[in-house]
């Protein structure tokens, strides 16, 4: 049997059986097969190393920076780049700088400041997904939910400007939603903070 790993990505587990099928994958004790069928051999050599770039990614979508077509919202200390027809709009807050993209029916809320939410570990199920990455040349973290529709989408940065931190999240997002919103996630840049090993690529213009 083939190994998997609980840190697939959303769909990654039906994704690899679709291969196995696609291949007509045969049962032990048939190992002569291999001989007699190089090119078969060959595709299996393809499907592994298709799961072994799956294992492990996760959340993590990784594109080209800013996507084609796509145009950049700003919202004061950072921006992120969307498609076409999304927008953002200013949400009044007492102790903090809120707002939301909106867009393709998904409505992404972030806030900015001390006192935001917050991407705990021990508050979170195992149906649901974190990943440690770097975003923007800062430290930040992902999650999602295992089965799309059933909960948070989100981005934490604990530091952004000093003290103030930054969340972004959508809430029940199917599939191509949080596909979607993942990839915006990943377009996040920065104004000025105090990151370490910045690369001015990385900053807001």
């Amino acid at each position: 049997m083939l190994p998997t790993n609980r840190n697939l990505s959303p769909g990654a587990d039906e994704f690899c059986q679709h291969q196995i099928a696609l291949l007509g994958y045969w049962p032990q004790g048939r190992k002569e097969r291999f001989a007699l069928h190089p090119i078969r051999l060959t595709l299996l050599l393809w499907m592994l190393l298709c799961v072994s770039s799956t294992l492990g990614i996760g959340c993590k979508q990784a594109e080209s920076y800013p996507p084609a077509g796509w145009h950049k919202l700003d919202a004061r200390t950072f921006s992120i780049y969307a498609p076409a027809g999304w927008s953002s709009r200013h949400v009044m807050s007492v102790d903090s700088y809120t707002g939301q993209f909106v867009g393709d029916g998904v409505t992404l809320e972030f806030d900015v400041g001390w006192f935001t939410e917050d991407l705990d570990d021990s508050r979170r199920g195992p149906n649901y997904f974190l990943r440690d990455e770097s975003i923007g040349g800062l430290p930040a973290k992902l999650g999602c939910p295992r089965t799309p529709g059933q909960g948070i989408t989100a981005v934490y940065f604990p530091h952004v400007h000093g003290s103030n931190r930054l969340y972004i999240s959508g809430r029940d997002l199917t599939a191509v939603q949080q596909g979607l919103a993942l990839k915006i996630f990943h377009t996040i840049r920065f104004r000025d903070s105090n990151r370490t090993n910045d690369n001015p690529s990385h900053r807001v213009p």
